[in-house]
């Protein structure tokens, strides 16, 4: 199993019981309670975005969840964590992509979630919009199980700065209006 999990500067976790440095690798604990003890982690990446902002500061990495598991459906708790790659915004939206195409059962009640410069947008027949910089996961959904997906980073050369785009119905690009 394979989850995601946030950090701020340094690879310090600072919800839970006061401060934990982590370290590349693997990391162990004793004991692993959901929302008590052990090291948490989310197997949906955007479940992050509820303790830590993508604001260029904090860190997001792929990590993969060992030993003793205690899993509440939203959070993982494991005794040991094993940090297997710091995630830039392409590869943090590829693994949210996998992860939303993976587990079409999740219908979620939401159709855009951002933090910082990543947005994720997500539903039937929908557009999705940005500015420089930012990075847009765009999955439209057909039916239950169906669904069409791409990542666009909006850089100033394929796209250019001062215009706004909207990936349309059909998944393709376009300059609004």
């Amino acid at each position: 199993m394979l989850a995601c999990k946030g950090f701020e500067p340094g690879l310090v976790a600072t919800h839970g019981d006061g401060e934990y440095k982590y370290h590349p690798g693997l990391n162990t604990t004793e004991k692993a309670f959901c929302a008590q003890t052990g090291f948490h982690c989310a197997e949906n990446p955007l479940e992050c975005f509820n303790w830590y902002p993508w604001d260029g500061k904090n860190e997001f990495w792929l990590v993969e969840p060992k030993g003793d598991i205690d899993d509440d459906g939203k959070k993982i708790s494991c005794t040991e964590i094993f940090l297997v790659a710091r995630l830039n915004e392409m590869r943090f939206l590829r693994f949210v992509q996998a992860y939303l195409l993976g587990h079409p059962e999740c219908e979620e009640s939401w159709t855009h979630k951002s933090s910082g410069p990543i947005h994720v947008y997500k539903g039937k027949n929908i557009s999705a919009a940005g500015k420089l910089g930012d990075y847009i996961l765009f999955i439209n959904t057909f039916m239950k199980g169906m669904a069409a997906s791409t990542i666009i980073h909006i850089d100033g050369k394929k796209y250019m700065p001062d215009t706004m785009y909207t990936i349309g119905r059909d998944g393709k690009v376009y300059e609004k209006e």
